[in-house]
């Protein structure tokens, strides 16, 4: 089961929140570093295929993606990379790689920049709060004590949305770095088929078998396959059907 808002576990739970809260559970700390290192060091592969597709100018291919700023343009680049590098086949499969590193990619970047607290009534767990929620909890406790000021009447303060607050237990963690671990393992195969293949990158044979045995990466690319077939145009009423060859 993955990871649940606080607010489906105890809605009324209390939060702490800032840099002590990770020493309370050291052995989830480690799963969730893991999990963060896994998922920096599949960044830098990405990067790797940069280098093996742009094989006549790879200091300049590494340095403008370098230059990018933010993940999304940096997969875009790669994406464009990759389509004008690659026979369409392979083009198709890296693409259904990148989508189905989608999920872990989420938690790296979740584990990495998002908020981690606790909570006294749910014990064994790590709370993973929303920067955003946790902003605009800070800016009605500023507004309403503002607003007493003024007035010199007692207000109630805001309470902080449960709903953005995520309950990671030690087996939601355990399956974010399992599923980590995975994914480095599948780009890892898709690096070292192109960095093998010369003169012009691609992927051999034994090497798509390998990736198409993870099942995300298969159901990716299937899902592409079939938004580029054309629909079947309707037939109008009366129409007879053309005959099968004999």
């Amino acid at each position: 089961m993955p990871a649940q808002p606080l607010s489906r576990v105890k809605s009324k739970a209390g939060i702490k929140w800032g840099p002590d809260a990770l020493k309370r559970y050291p052995d989830l700390c480690c799963i969730v570093m893991d999990t963060i290192s896994l998922g920096s060091q599949i960044e830098y592969n990405w990067s790797v295929i940069i280098v093996d597709l742009l094989r006549a100018e790879p200091r300049a291919g590494m340095a403008m993606y370098e230059a990018l700023a933010g993940g999304e343009a940096r997969r875009a680049a790669l994406m464009a990379a990759s389509r004008v590098s690659l026979p369409k086949n392979d083009y198709l499969l890296v693409q259904a790689v990148e989508k189905a590193l989608a999920p872990t990619r989420r938690n790296r970047n979740n584990f990495a920049h998002q908020i981690w607290g606790i909570s006294d009534e749910v014990p064994d767990a790590l709370m993973l709060i929303n920067p955003a929620a946790l902003r605009e909890f800070e800016v009605g406790v500023a507004t309403t004590n503002f607003e007493m000021s003024r007035g010199r009447k007692a207000k109630m303060f805001p309470d902080l949305d449960r709903a953005s607050v995520m309950v990671w237990k030690k087996r939601d963690l355990e399956e974010a770095r399992s599923s980590t671990i995975d994914a480095l393992s599948i780009l890892a195969t898709l690096t070292g088929a192109l960095n093998q293949s010369y003169p012009v990158p691609g992927i051999s044979a034994q090497a798509r078998r390998q990736i198409l045995r993870w099942p995300q990466v298969a159901q990716a690319l299937q899902h592409s396959n079939k938004k580029k077939t054309p629909p079947t145009p309707p037939q109008p009423r009366g129409a007879r059907r053309p005959a099968k060859p004999k």
